[in-house]
């Protein structure tokens, strides 16, 4: 669907002229160059504002997710690969300490500054 209202047969379409011939300075062949928004502009302009609402909001609910899944597994990667060998560098630190408990509560705990950093950035 958006290659029929944004292709290269469409009064929209953006070419680049590439002269095969540079001694008469005649293009003879060009290269489509494809919108790379063509998506957002055929949900905003061309679809039922309902229809591209609701995938608008698919799209964004999506990466929220994405983003979501990716800090929760910074801060679980922290707590399982940092905090669970603190034991071999400090010697006060016992294995009573690292529990699996424990564990959870340093990985929800490490999501608070990794969210911020994220955001940040």
């Amino acid at each position: 669907i958006t290659r029929t209202f944004y292709g290269p047969d469409t009064a929209r379409a953006a070419f680049e002229a590439d002269s095969c011939h540079v001694a008469l300075a005649l293009p003879t062949c060009a290269m489509w160059l494809p919108d790379p928004n063509a998506f957002i502009k055929l949900l905003t302009h061309e679809a039922p504002a309902f229809l591209g609402g609701w995938c608008l909001i698919g799209i964004v609910a999506a990466s929220m997710s994405t983003c979501d899944g990716a800090i929760l597994a910074m801060g679980t990667v922290f707590s399982h690969n940092v905090v669970r060998n603190l034991g071999s560098f400090f010697p006060f630190v016992s294995d009573k300490l690292i529990t699996d408990k424990n564990l959870l509560n340093v990985a929800r705990f490490a999501s608070v500054p990794l969210t911020i950093i994220s955001a940040l950035i």
